[in-house]
């Protein structure tokens, strides 16, 4: 591999950027959250799992993760890489087993020991980032990342991933709910869709969605459909009409109504901001 360039990204993470972030979080990257405080409670592929302090949580591309909880305290790292950087040094543990076993198992709790030296090699990494441009540094500060991927995944193989929580019949309802939000295409905007392919009553469904997540079922409905709206305005080549019929709008006009409705702008006054300048 050619590891003249950088390809890692380190990103601080506390309580608050978190937040900004909302609650849905997809990503099209590997990475790992280390988890230096607080916690956190995350959803993937309808498991619950709580990353603690001193936990490293792994991420596949592809990925669809729910914040459930965020602890006022959080911080930590993340790291994210493009998967052929990650699968260039990983080759020894990169079969198709493995794969689907940091999928299953997420979160893996760090030894004293490998806390210290991921500490210590984003720490490395750090004081070169802003040196990358030198041939000689832009080496040294890829192959310390490859040399943190060895760490993590050494971490990984050789402790005890933490299992997922327990779930009750309520969690369940919300796994399948966010399963059908996200895999119906397009989606149905009534909360009655959802509840019926549970058998349960509107009323009943939105009370179990919002004890389990403080929102309810309309709510997440909108949240899901308004971020899917912004990443299909993201690309110049989808026109507003075609948005609004991939997301199952009747017509141009009513989307954005809703659009606007619930997300302060125009789909047109959206596009607009990305141009602006930072």
């Amino acid at each position: 591999m050619d590891t003249s360039t950088y390809e890692m990204g380190l990103y601080d993470v506390t309580a608050e950027s978190m937040q900004d972030r909302g609650r849905i979080i997809k990503v099209d990257k590997n990475g790992f959250f280390f988890c230096r405080k607080g916690e956190l409670e995350i959803v993937v592929d309808g498991k619950t799992f709580l990353v603690r302090e001193n936990c490293i949580f792994v991420y596949l591309p592809m990925s669809e993760m729910y914040v459930h909880r965020i602890s006022p305290d959080l911080s930590g790292v993340v790291g994210t890489a493009d998967f052929s950087f990650v699968y260039s040094s990983l080759r020894i543990v990169a079969n198709t087993y493995n794969y689907l076993y940091v999928k299953d198992n997420p979160c893996v709790s760090l030894s004293p020991e490998g806390r210290e030296s991921v500490e210590e090699l984003i720490m490395s990494i750090r004081r070169r980032e802003d040196k990358i441009s030198d041939p000689v540094m832009s080496r040294m500060v890829s192959s310390l990342a490859m040399a943190l991927c060895y760490q993590i995944m050494h971490e990984y193989f050789s402790a005890t991933p933490a299992s997922p929580m327990n779930q009750d019949r309520n969690d369940i309802v919300f796994r399948n709910f966010m399963q059908a939000l996200h895999s119906e295409k397009p989606r149905s905007r009534e909360v009655s869709h959802y509840a019926d392919a549970q058998c349960l009553s509107p009323r009943y469904f939105s009370s179990i969605i919002k004890e389990k997540t403080g929102r309810s079922a309309l709510q997440w409905i909108t949240i899901v459909t308004i971020e899917d709206a912004r990443r299909l305005l993201d690309n110049p080549d989808n026109s507003i009409k075609d948005v609004a019929y991939r997301l199952g709008f009747p017509n141009q006009s009513f989307f954005g109504r809703y659009f606007k409705q619930y997300s302060g702008q125009s789909p047109t006054e959206y596009r607009k901001s990305l141009r602006q300048p930072l």
